[in-house]
């Protein structure tokens, strides 16, 4: 859809032989809801398992661990589910990560609660130098509740919702892309799920969708007679 432009789009409903066209990997730049039972789209892997979350739907467990994708990315959202389902002694970590090269270089979104800090926060690593960029001490989490969250990163500008959040946003002018995304746990007892992971392009503002009045769709039956 061209920038600064509206598109009216039908969806039809109802039939219940129409053949679903539903395609995560089609539609965005990287997805993987872990429905194959397998770490397969991941290019590498430690401490991470595919496991069942009790109602027949597969999830990826890090405890701790770490998962990384090669994918080319610049102006993206990752958006993923979480879920905190254990937590070690000093409380539980979660980094995803955008805008990677390696694992001394990228952006962040952290969910941190612990006795050395505390908060949710967007930082950077620079050749291995961790910089805080914005930080929100207030935040909250429920063990075994999904939270829908993610990391963004438009120009220079980075936003973050992690866990029950709040939303917090920082601009820096180190990395305008990268090649890899990623998600990591760390420290002795904390233990996490991951599911519905959407890497997707980017623009802020977002497009604003409105829904309009509900057509029928009238099908007409025609019977023709030839005659003799």
């Amino acid at each position: 859809i061209p920038a600064s432009s509206t598109k009216t789009i039908y969806v039809y409903y109802g039939n219940p032989n129409a053949t679903s066209l539903s395609n995560g990997d089609n539609t965005f730049i990287f997805f993987d809801d872990f429905s194959s039972g397998s770490l397969s789209k991941w290019t590498s892997v430690s401490g991470a398992t595919v496991v069942d979350d009790g109602t027949g739907n597969y999830v990826v467990e890090l405890t701790p661990g770490y998962i990384i994708k090669g994918v080319p990315h610049s102006d993206v959202s990752l958006d993923f589910k979480y879920q905190i389902k254990a937590v070690g002694s000093y409380g539980p970590r979660l980094d995803a990560q955008i805008r990677r090269s390696d694992a001394n270089n990228f952006y962040g979104g952290r969910n941190e609660v612990g006795a050395y800090d505390y908060g949710h926060k967007i930082f950077k690593y620079v050749a291995g130098t961790f910089t805080k960029l914005a930080d929100n001490d207030v935040i909250t989490y429920t063990l075994n509740v999904w939270y829908s969250n993610y990391v963004r990163a438009f120009g220079f500008s980075i936003s973050a919702l992690i866990a029950q959040g709040p939303a917090i946003s920082a601009k820096d002018t180190t990395f305008s892309s990268g090649t890899e995304i990623g998600f990591a746990t760390w420290d002795t007892g904390n233990r996490l799920w991951l599911d519905d992971i959407r890497l997707r392009k980017y623009t802020s503002p977002e497009p604003t969708t409105s829904i309009g009045n509900e057509e029928t769709l009238i099908v007409s039956n025609y019977i023709y007679t030839q005659s003799q």
